[in-house]
């Protein structure tokens, strides 16, 4: 079993030194893919919930699709397709 790590989302304080954001594990079992969490995807980026755009106001959010789970998951080498539990 491998677990990948993604850094699927990046929101830091504007006051203070508070660094934090979301990770979600990409595990490969005998079933496939499993992804915990999603953090935001491609759909989020495009069109901000006003959730997101309130983070947006009261964090350092780099706002990066490349953060995007479906992104990272390519890069990796695999389909998005391959996923076949999220958790």
């Amino acid at each position: 079993m491998t677990i990948h790590l993604l850094n699927c989302f990046t929101c830091n304080a504007r006051v203070g030194n508070l660094k934090t954001g979301m990770v979600c594990p990409l595990i490969e079992t005998n079933d496939g893919l499993v992804l915990v969490d999603t953090g935001l995807g491609l759909g989020d980026y495009a069109n901000p919930s006003w959730m997101t755009r309130l983070f947006r106001l009261i964090t350092v959010m780099p706002f990066d699709r490349k953060e995007a789970a479906v992104i990272q998951i390519r890069q990796l080498g695999y389909h998005p397709e391959e996923v076949r539990h999220i958790i």
